[in-house]
């Protein structure tokens, strides 16, 4: 193998200093060495890809034109994937009004179905839940016609293509190996592409993935393909030829072939999506880790095109450039979004940039025609790792612009604080892991880090192409993963069972599974003979640590039996064989870190909505996404969930997004931040509601972050919570309270919040200053009663439930509370 180690980044072609360099060469002459940790820390702290030169950046051609923005032709919305609407009949000022127009279910299946739909000329085309393509009237939602492909279609997108040159239009989309060609009037195969309006994609179909995951975009009369095991690929439109492959890994001959010294199947595929600049004819790809996940001493070297922005001439599919976000990914840290096509202003000129959201919550942002990074993009030192075999690369992306929506490391001060019991939990199972900067995963030792699933996901971002302003949805999970040697011999399920094995059973089983594969963060124990002497493992059962407990009492003759056990001398083994060329590991799978309660052991929020300006690189706001409604219900401020939905920014200054845990998406004002409410979707079961606008009043600020509704609220506002919103039946209100809230449901007109924390009715005087009726006790599941809300004036504060011992509208009789009355908040008690 070469060794002609370099930076391959756009903008950075010099090579590492050339103790990097010898570090790597030696490692390479040994397969089961542990790198030289001493050596690795006499690196510099630091290395910088510098930034592009004002006059180095491509400046804007104009394009796409704001038509392009009006339609709604390719999942992501346009070739550029920039998710944004130039309608603006929807808005922050009209959303609160919607009403659904109409319902269509496909009644075929209740999957999951992860793809954005299209729109053109007054129709919806979309896949089922059923792997069937349907055309559905986008004004009435009548079903115009379906059509069964081989494989699940137009799985996370589909495109129109409009027809050229007398060829006819045509929809878009992968299934199972094939790419499809329908007539967009009947459904219909297109005659004379490729062989019966299909074409045999060249790689190989993974199950319901197939040979493609993400929507292919068109240019001229080529459309490009995005291979899911790796690879792209560009078809003629009309006929459907093969036109050209580019090697995501490359072959042996290729640029960057040098940079794998065994290459892996399923390596550094492009299931994340890709845009296509349509008039320079450059098609983006963005592209996953190597393989496998979490080790890397059967792919050494800084892996490219893995973790890439790649740029190809969609005309013969050459590379122009690329720029690598993490090297030598062992931690299955993928660019999982689709690019997004923008253009900002830099130095006061106009510039066309291609931007890349990571798992890690780093914003790729790269000139589009040279690939150099608009800011500088800085590398940190990373540690090395402990793993025989594994050779980490020494840099790893630490940049400070654009700001980060997300992160990696994930420390102490990151512990939950939800409860006592909860931060306990969490404090002593994280101790027994490893964690810190880019820190690779160890032998039968969790390691904890943050972006496995997001950070940004495969719906990625949206931008608004006025402002230049970015939005990215994020999860906030911590993962944990171990490392073991997996050459332990298969158990026998027909022998009988040893003593140490029903010792095991016993006591062990429960955490570290009935296969010693290890269950949730609980480490794997399989491999252990080769990682602790007889001495060590008696001591930790006798002792414990962490979170695993003692056994002091545990009768020496079993002790001695659970560790022949653990250490396989209690049964016959083969013969040793000779030692492999290099060391093979296996993972734990991937488990998430929980509390005692099943909730994220981490501080929220777990979930975000970010708006990123790309003009200059920093954050605008992040606010929380998604709740636990039984939180929210006990008085937890909103905590964010895991979210896979991305977001859709329209003209009107909004930001629409599915709600992870609400039926349907949020508008959110693009400009401050502020939840508004409901939109349209198509959802994950084979249902399509689209909803339609009733000009709703516009809500009116009151000063101090309060608002007032501009017109009466129809129904109940159920429950006020701290910093939260309230919302009712066609408006929002924003109430800050003074601890908990109100339990119970109001019924106010032209509600009008001022400073002072004070509510005012009209006609009915101030509400008083607003605190909390319960309090969760420290100590137990029980609760305790807490401070009342003051009874003046006489102002309908509840209609059910009252504070103990107050009730300003004579809710009487008194009734008892328990855990099982309607509504009342899981875990507490009290009475009224």
């Amino acid at each position: 193998m070469s060794m002609s180690w370099k930076g391959r980044c756009a903008g950075w072609a010099r090579p590492f200093p050339a103790t990097v360099a010898f570090a790597l060469a030696t490692a390479a002459a040994d397969y089961w060495a542990v790198e030289d940790a001493a050596a690795r820390e006499r690196l510099p702290l630091y290395e910088v890809i510098p930034a592009a030169l004002p006059e180095e950046m491509t400046p804007a051609n104009g394009y796409p034109r704001r038509e392009t923005y009006l339609r709604w032709q390719r999942s992501h919305g346009d070739n550029g994937g920039t998710r944004y609407s130039a309608l603006t009949q929807i808005n922050r000022h009209t959303v609160t009004n919607l009403a659904v127009a109409w319902t269509y279910h496909a009644r075929d299946a209740s999957n999951n179905i992860q793809c954005n739909p299209i729109i053109v000329d007054g129709v919806m085309f979309a896949p089922t839940p059923g792997k069937q393509m349907v055309a559905v009237d986008a004004a009435t939602g009548v079903e115009r016609w379906r059509f069964r492909p081989e494989g699940r279609p137009a799985f996370r997108g589909l495109t129109y293509w409009p027809g050229r040159s007398g060829a006819s239009p045509r929809v878009l989309f992968c299934a199972g190996p094939y790419l499809y060609a329908l007539d967009p009037q009947q459904g219909r195969p297109i005659a004379g592409f490729g062989e019966e309006g299909r074409v045999r994609l060249p790689g190989p179909a993974q199950g319901d993935f197939g040979a493609a995951t993400a929507a292919p975009a068109t240019f001229e009369e080529i459309v490009v393909v995005p291979g899911f095991e790796k690879d792209v690929w560009g078809f003629d439109l009309v006929t459907g030829r093969h036109l050209w492959t580019f090697h995501t890994v490359p072959r042996p001959g290729e640029f960057g072939a040098d940079t794998w010294d065994q290459p892996q199947p399923y390596a550094a595929n492009c299931w994340g999506g890709m845009a296509m600049d349509e008039v320079r004819g450059i098609a983006y790809i963005t592209t996953g880790s190597p393989k496998p996940n979490f080790t890397g001493m059967y792919h050494r070297g800084q892996n490219l095109f893995a973790n890439c922005v790649i740029a190809l001439d969609a005309r013969t599919g050459r590379r122009l450039w690329h720029f690598q976000e993490i090297r030598h990914d062992i931690w299955d840290l993928d660019i999982p979004a689709p690019p997004n096509l923008a253009t900002i202003t830099r130095d006061g000129r106009r510039v066309d940039v291609v931007a890349a959201c990571t798992k890690i919550g780093n914003t790729l942002l790269l000139d589009r025609v040279s690939g150099k990074p608009i800011f500088p993009f800085r590398l940190r030192r990373a540690p090395t790792s402990t793993v025989p075999g594994e050779v980490t690369w020494p840099y790893q992306p630490d940049p400070e612009l654009p700001e980060p929506f997300s992160k990696m490391t994930y420390t102490e001060a990151d512990l939950t604080d939800r409860t006592e019991e909860a931060a306990d939990y969490a404090l002593t199972r994280f101790r027994s892991m490893a964690h810190g900067f880019f820190q690779p995963c160890g032998e039968g030792k969790a390691t904890i880090f943050f972006g496995i699933d997001g950070g940004a996901e495969w719906t990625g971002a949206c931008v608004d192409p006025e402002t230049g302003r970015l939005y990215v949805t994020a999860s906030h999970i911590g993962w944990t993963i171990s490392l073991f040697r997996d050459d332990d011999p298969p158990d026998d399920p027909g022998a009988s069972k040893t003593p140490g094995q029903l010792v095991f059973e016993q006591a062990c089983a429960q955490c570290h599974g009935a296969h010693r594969l290890g269950l949730g963060m609980y480490p794997p124990l399989r491999g252990l003979r080769h990682r602790m002497a007889e001495a060590d493992v008696v001591r930790q059962i006798r002792e414990g640590k962490n979170a695993m407990p003692a056994h002091p009492d545990l009768p020496a003759s079993d002790l001695a039996a659970l560790v022949d056990f653990l250490l396989l001398r209690d049964r016959p083994l083969p013969p040793p064989g000779p030692r492999p060329e290099r060391p093979r590991y296996n993972s734990n799978g991937y488990p998430k870190f929980y509390d005692h309660e099943g909730y994220p052991a981490n501080r929220p929020p777990w979930g975000t909505l970010n708006c990123l300006d790309l003009n200059t690189g920093k954050l605008v706001w992040k606010v929380p996404l998604g709740e636990y409604p039984e939180l929210t219900a006990e008085g937890v401020p909103l905590t964010g969930t895991e979210n896979y939905g991305g977001a859709i920014v329209t003209a009107g200054a909004g930001v629409l997004r599915r709600h992870p845990r609400q039926p349907y998406p949020g508008l959110r004002q693009g400009h401050r931040g502020r939840t508004v409410v409901g939109a349209a979707a198509l959802d994950g079961f084979g249902t399509t509601r689209v909803l339609r606008g009733a000009g709703a009043a516009v809500p009116r600020d009151c000063g101090d972050g309060w608002q007032q509704a501009g017109h009466p609220v129809r129904g109940r506002v159920r429950g006020v919570r701290a910093a939260g919103a309230v919302i009712g039946s066609g408006s929002l209100r924003r109430l800050r309270t003074s601890g908990i809230g109100v339990r119970g449901s109001w019924d106010p007109t032209r509600l009008c919040c001022g400073p002072g924390n004070q509510a005012t009715l009209p006609g009915r005087g101030p509400i008083p200053r607003l605190r909390p009726l319960w309090k969760r006790s420290s100590s137990s599941a029980a609760a305790v009663p807490g401070s009342r809300l003051p009874c003046t004036p006489p102002v309908p504060i509840c209609s059910r439930w009252c504070s103990p011992g107050c009730c300003p509208v004579g809710c009487s009789p008194r009734r008892a509370w328990s855990r099982t009355s309607p509504g009342f908040p899981r875990g507490w008690t009290g009475s009224s």
